[in-house]
């Protein structure tokens, strides 16, 4: 008797430890892997290491001084709005993985109110 209080108290705990190590530590390992996977696929359309690379280089070869201007211009507004919308979506992704991290608390916290 005494063996398998011991074991079922082992175990309860065992599960607790699963439980929040897979809701946390993987939960966020999942959420940061999506993340990442979003920001590479809007880096393949808004291209920011390619724009910071050719920014003192006019767009499309236009070596005239309008060129120069314009390409100038056209790049820091691409940048801004890249940087904008990156930080749109890491915003959104930290406060879906909080909701996610304060899900089970909430969850306790009804169902003990």
């Amino acid at each position: 008797m005494d063996f398998s209080l011991v074991y079922l108290t082992n175990r309860f705990f065992h599960r607790i430890f699963e439980f929040v190590g897979n809701w946390y530590i993987g939960g966020f390992y999942r959420a940061s892997r999506g993340l990442m996977l979003i920001l590479r696929g809007m880096d393949q359309t808004l291209a920011v290491r390619v724009t910071l690379l050719n920014f003192d280089k006019p767009l499309y070869g236009d070596y005239t001084t309008m060129g120069r201007v314009l390409g100038f211009i056209f790049r820091i507004f691409r940048l801004l709005f890249a940087f904008v919308l990156y930080g749109i979506f890491i915003l959104l992704g930290v406060s879906a993985y909080l909701f996610w991290a304060l899900l089970p608390l909430l969850m306790l916290l009804y169902a003990f109110r």
